[in-house]
């Protein structure tokens, strides 16, 4: 793996060897037989007449929402991912199901989720919950987080079957053990990610 930082400024046909050539600010370029293009989105809330009812947006361009997905215009909610939090389909769907609730039965309860589990689906599977290592550390001191880790080459399963790239990371908490955050690189990293965030919760 190959670390190039600065930011694309030009992407072009490689017409010597096919494939694409991208040019960073620093000058260098990296060629490619395919180009991935990873730069997030951006919620798409213009021109929709939300100032007209007092609908307000929040630091990051979506509609700005209280816990219970409740806007800043009585009687309108918003889910998802016009509201600017995290980007995941499973996330949408648990907001829009939390949203509709709430908006039909006497019920209050919270959209907003502190911690949402996701994966990226590549060989192997990368997927993570909660605080990584350096943002736990950060929050609650290194002296009070620990880190367990195990390469898949040292389980016994993922060895029969040839699986042995990747680790399991978990980010706890020295005093009580209370499970912090966690990483999973292996090929079954989304569904381990899910127990691992049901033992997060789990008091």
């Amino acid at each position: 793996i190959t670390v190039v930082a600065g930011r694309v400024t030009e992407v072009c046909k490689n017409d010597d060897q096919g494939g694409h050539k991208a040019t960073v600010s620093s000058g260098s370029t990296v060629e490619g037989d395919v180009l991935l293009v990873s730069v997030g989105r951006s919620p798409n809330v213009k021109d929709m007449g939300l100032e007209n009812v007092g609908i307000t947006l929040n630091e990051k361009g979506g509609i700005d929402v209280n816990d219970k997905l409740q806007t800043s215009c009585e009687g309108i909610y918003a889910a998802g991912d016009c509201t600017g939090d995290r980007q995941f389909t499973h996330y949408a769907g648990y907001q829009g199901a939390i949203a509709a609730r709430n908006i039909l039965l006497p019920l209050t309860d919270s959209g907003v989720l502190k911690s949402v589990p996701a994966t990226t689906f590549t060989s192997p599977e990368v997927a993570s919950v909660g605080y990584s290592e350096a943002e736990a550390k950060e929050e609650f001191g290194e002296n009070k987080v620990a880190v367990a880790k195990m390469d898949l080459a040292k389980v016994d399963r993922a060895v029969c079957e040839g699986n042995t790239k990747g680790f399991i990371k978990v980010i706890y908490n020295t005093k009580n053990g209370q499970i912090l955050g966690a990483t999973v690189m292996a090929p079954s990293g989304g569904e381990l990610i899910s127990e691992l965030s049901t033992a997060m919760t789990a008091k």
